[in-house]
Order: structure tokens, then sequence, then C-alpha cells
């Protein structure tokens, strides 16, 4: 009974770290859309977002649990999702707006490079 018992709790271990890791991927597959906004975009990651949860569930399901789906497997990964959205969401949020701050940086100072390169090697114009 022992081993069933520690199978089951690695299982949902498993399945907390998976939910831990679908948070982060939930974060990052949002920060896309609302960076380059194009609303044509967010419904393409969702989609997206539910077929790499739908595919890590069941690969869970297929590798860990030898395909039977336990009560605890759901369990486990709405636990982790809920720990990633409490505990960790907000400081990632944080660090993608600060990339999102330093994308448009960096684009604002490409652009004035280029426009200064592009006024260096303009042909003169004659009289």
């Amino acid at each position: 009974m022992e081993i069933v018992l520690l199978d089951q709790t690695r299982v949902f271990v498993y399945a907390a770290f998976l939910g831990l890791c679908l948070g982060l991927v939930y974060d990052v597959f949002s920060f896309f859309p609302d960076t380059f906004g194009q609303r044509v975009l967010r419904p393409v990651f969702d989609i997206l977002y539910c077929l790499v949860f739908m595919a890590a569930f069941i690969a869970l399901v297929l590798l860990r649990a030898g395909g039977e789906i336990r009560w605890y497997i759901p369990g486990g990964m709405i636990l982790g999702l809920v720990l990633y959205f409490v505990g960790f969401s907000q400081y990632i949020r944080l660090l993608l707006r600060g990339a999102r701050r330093g994308m448009r940086w960096l684009g604002k100072g490409l652009r004035q490079l280029f426009g200064w390169l592009e006024k260096l090697f303009e042909a003169p114009r004659g009289n």
C-alpha cells in the first residue's frame, strides 16, 4: 500500500508542478498580444494555450499515471495554478512589463539611429 500511496503522491506533485509551469506559460502567452497590440493574436494565443494545456495533461496522465485519470491529477494542477497566480504571477508580470518597456525603448532608439543614418547617407540635392 505504501508504494501506491507514494506513486500517487509523486503524480500529485508532478501535477502541481505542471500547474505552476502552465501558469507561467499563460503569462508569457498573454505578454505577446498585449505587447504588439494586435487583437487578432489574443484568440490565437488562447487556443495555443489550450492545446499546450491539453497536451501537458495527456502527457502527465499517460507517462506518470499509467493512463488513469484520478481526482488528484486535476486537483494538483489547479493547486499549482492557484499557487502560481497567488505567489509568482505578479513578479513575472512585472518582469514582462519591464521587458515590454525595454523593447519599446530599444525600438525608439533604433528608429532614431536609422533616421540619423538615413540623413547621413542621403544624396546631396543639386540646385
